[in-house]
């Protein structure tokens, strides 16, 4: 089946689909987990299912069909993933910015105005209702003017909404402290938000001229509920929706996170540790809006403690809340008047929306508008039926995948006449600086490389208008003479390697993304398009806007297109695969000075061409130019927690390295060999009893200092190793002994290279700094006493072995870091470590 569907989802039969709905669509269904009473409401069961099945789902750290998740229930990924959420409350909320309802009013001056008005209107008249419902008038029969707006809608009465409201918006008549229960508050916030809806709905009736683009701001009727397209089993308290001008003002049905535009996290009463857990709740559930609508660029929420609403806009690092807003105050809801006000009448990407990706109706597919070059009035539009990649972490990068093609389909796309892709779209934020200490002057130039932090000449611009304070000019990025075109970024770090690598006779052809349509995103502004940035999601003062990462958004097209890791067929093939990525790595980094800095099991994939199988290396947005003198290897910590490096985790005060990669590929074996190589293996493996009691489990869940101990712990001699790692390899899964034997060799490469001797030997080897221990190295026969006989064919002492030298004299260590020592010897190693895979993938072929 296709991705999004020409029926949209109504709330109720006579109301027509939400204004900007056709920008949304669901990700490919990922594997499955065994049905027990804890998962039965997994990832799969709510993930439609692409009609192309070469789908590189990204198995990031958030979403439940991520790689480190595996063998958990999704209750258990439900705690994990909320502890990780009151983490990031405590580092990347900002509290009390006074901008955040601002971002909600149009930018248009006449349409500013226009919401202004019909904001003071709406709550004027909610007072008046307030006055006399609280007092025991009968507001409907008391004044006229209320009596047309209670009937205006035949069922809806403005007057039971405004009963149903009161107890959230008057104090207590003994003024005593506002409780209540979380229940209540759903209903009552929700009624509140349908009598502004109904308000707003009046008065735009009045206005042709702006009805048509504006929508009214209506709550689900279902409190408490599990929307479509969750992940897991947690229920919302409540949510929002934007529906059409037009709509019957009621409670919208059946939410679904495709729709949703804000979350609502309610407690019953305002108190520090309420506001801590409402806050990451939203974090948590806020994370499927972006993993389910394929345009959205930030995200907005709600948190209801009592009576003290915050509205939160998120972004890619940071979330930014408002000050309280009290409702039981005048002045707290004319402020919340305000933003359902805005959110009624502002542009789409106010909302949050990118206006460059839309839903086709008539075709049945999405129009994804991908820059020709660097020309932001150059635009080519692409057609696509499949997501292949969501966003699945709250925070971070949000990169999404399209399979497409740029041919405009003669017709609507069915499952006979379906859509033929030849590229993938890629849409990414791409990261220029994650520095956030206490504000500092740098030069802006730091800002285009990478190197340091936001710039203070970007960060104190605060221009007359707050138009030109919300979009950033392209002329500011031009001034201090650094062309956002040429700025570090996955497009020009292609098109590097294809000027270096890119003869038909080099051997990498097809091991590395072709670029052939791409730039810069630009979006509108009220006068004109700028680059889309992360400034461009609020009007902050320079304090706020040095502590957000300053990160651009990119698209381009990009050819071959391959299959997941998890497709291949066999151990030897994945050798094969795995030679060829880290072969394509090694001559970008030796060949091109472009490093890397993300192995996983999502940036390798399969390519197949009749009956033979490559790999292709994927995915430079956190890889950087070592030939740039300005940019430096800093410890910027990027990857995927179970194929981390520990200096990557512990962002040790030492350059990134090839070692550092190296590192991650030698997790992603062991991962792999433990959990399955494709879904024929990892979905019967899951079911295995103690297989979430295994050591590598330390990898995947926790604080990024403790998987480093574990890790290290793990990987500091070989009969460690052997024993806490490679015995849980599954020996269910044919060729096993060959990639035990692979992850050993790696191992015995990275942590106790036989070809450093004395000092460098004594310095180098293993993974725990310590004064004096002796290292001991395991033969191959223990460890691997506990598996399958092996062939014959895979011993690893055969006469031609390159690597049978014998490893010198183990000598007692001074205390030191092993990871530190190694640098200076990174490339050496490297090469070596290369030669193992190698010779390795000779095996797997003959094997093949």
């Amino acid at each position: 089946m296709t991705i999004g569907s020409d029926k949209p989802l109504k709330a109720a039969s006579n109301n027509p689909r939400p204004a900007f709905n056709y920008c949304t669509g669901k990700a490919r269904k990922k594997r499955s987990r065994p049905a027990t009473k804890d998962n039965e409401t997994s990832a799969s069961a709510v993930a439609s299912t692409s009609s192309v099945n070469n789908t590189p789902q990204k198995a990031k750290s958030s979403h439940s069909s991520s790689a480190q998740y595996s063998g958990y229930s999704v209750s258990d990924v439900s705690k994990f993933r909320r502890e990780q959420m009151e983490s990031e409350v405590v580092h990347r909320l900002l509290k009390d910015v006074d901008c955040v309802v601002d971002q909600a009013q149009p930018t248009d001056p006449a349409r500013k105005a226009l919401a202004g008005r019909i904001a003071s209107e709406v709550a004027a008249d909610i007072e008046e209702l307030i006055e006399k419902t609280g007092h025991g008038t009968d507001a409907h029969g008391a004044n006229s003017r209320h009596e047309a707006l209670a009937s205006a809608d035949g069922a809806f009465s403005v007057d039971d909404a405004i009963r149903t409201a009161l107890p959230w918006l008057l104090p207590p008549a003994d003024k005593t402290p506002s409780s209540q229960t979380e229940r209540r508050i759903y209903s009552q916030h929700n009624a509140f938000v349908l009598v502004v809806a109904h308000l707003v709905k009046t008065r735009l009736a009045n206005h042709d001229t702006y009805s048509d683009s504006c929508r009214l701001v209506m709550p689900y009727k279902e409190a408490g509920t599990k929307p479509a397209g969750a992940d897991d089993g947690t229920m919302v308290d409540a949510s929002i929706v934007c529906c059409d001008v037009n709509s019957t003002i009621e409670a919208q049905l059946h939410p679904s996170y495709t729709d949703i535009l804000a979350i609502v996290e309610a407690k019953g009463k305002l108190t520090p540790k309420n506001t801590r857990d409402a806050y990451a709740q939203l974090f948590d559930y806020t994370r499927n809006i972006y993993y389910n609508q394929m345009s959205r660029r930030f995200a907005w929420g709600l948190t209801c403690c009592g009576s003290v609403v915050n509205a939160c806009i998120f972004t890619n690092y940071k979330v930014l809340a408002s000050p309280n807003i009290d409702v039981k105050t005048k002045e707290g809801r004319l402020e919340f008047v305000r933003l359902l006000v805005g959110w009624s009448l502002c542009s789409t990407w106010q909302l949050g929306f990118d206006e460059t990706i839309s839903w086709n109706a008539d075709l049945k597919c999405f129009e994804v508008q991908v820059p020709r070059g660097d020309n932001t009035g150059k635009l080519v539009t692409y057609y696509s039926t499949d997501v292949i990649l969501a966003a699945e972490r709250l925070f971070g990068r949000h990169c999404r995948c399209f399979l497409a093609t740029n041919e405009r389909p003669a017709a609507g796309i069915t499952e006979d006449n379906p859509l033929v892709a030849d590229c993938v779209i890629k849409d990414s934020w791409a990261l220029f600086s994650d520095d956030t200490s206490e504000p500092k002057a740098l030069d802006y130039k730091d800002a285009i490389t990478g190197d340091q932090g936001i710039s203070e000449r970007i960060a104190d611009v605060q221009l007359d208008d707050e138009a030109g304070a919300v979009w950033p000019s392209e002329d500011l990025l031009l001034e201090a003479g650094s062309d956002i075109a040429t700025a570090r970024s996955e497009i020009s770090l292609l098109k590097k390697a294809r000027r270096v690598l890119g003869s038909e006779s080099s051997g990498f052809k097809g091991l590395y993304p072709r670029i052939t349509d791409g730039g810069w995103v630009y979006q509108r502004s009220p006068t004109s398009l700028v680059p889309d940035s992360t400034r461009a999601m609020a009007v902050l003062c320079a304090e706020q806007q040095r502590l957000i990462p300053f990160c651009l958004h990119a698209r381009y097209a990009m050819e071959p297109i391959g299959k997941p890791l998890e497709t291949v067929r066999s151990v030897p093939e994945l050798i094969v695969v795995l030679k060829d990525a880290m072969e394509c790595y090694m001559a970008l980094y030796t060949e091109c000075k472009i490093l890397h800095r993300d192995i996983s099991d999502n940036n390798i994939l399969v390519v197949r061409e009749g009956s033979s199988i490559r790999g292709l290396l994927i995915d430079y947005d956190c890889a950087i130019d070592l030939g740039k003198p300005r940019q430096t290897m800093r410890p910027e910590r990027t990857g995927t927690l179970p194929f981390m490096s520990v200096g990557n985790l512990e962002q040790l005060s030492i350059p990134r390295t090839p070692l550092d990669d190296w590192e991650s590929l030698l997790y992603l074996v062991c991962w792999l060999g433990t959990f399955g190589i494709n879904d024929k293996y990892n979905d019967a493996i899951a079911k295995t009893p103690r297989i979430t009691k295994f050591p590598i489990n330390d990898w995947r869940v926790g604080d990024e200092v403790r998987i480093a101990e574990a890790k290290r712990g793990h990987m500091n001699t070989e009969s460690q190793f052997a024993g806490q790692i490679l015995l849980n390899f599954d020996n269910g899964q044919d060729s096993l002994e060959l990639l035990c034997d692979l992850a050993m060799n790696l191992h015995r490469y990275l942590f106790f290279n036989p070809h450093l001797s004395g000092d460098d030997a004594i310095n180098c080897h293993g993974a725990v700094a310590r004064s004096s221990k002796k290292k001991k190295q395991l033969e191959l026969a223990t460890i691997l006493e506990d598996s399958q006989d092996s062939d014959s064919s895979y011993e690893l002492a055969e006469p031609d072995d390159p690597f049978a030298e014998p490893v010198g004299p183990v000598e007692p260590v001074e205390p030191n870091d092993p990871f530190a020592k190694r640098v200076p010897h990174a490339d050496a190693i490297s090469k070596d470590l290369l030669q193992v895979l190698k010779y390795f993938a000779k095996k797997a072929k003959r094997a093949l």
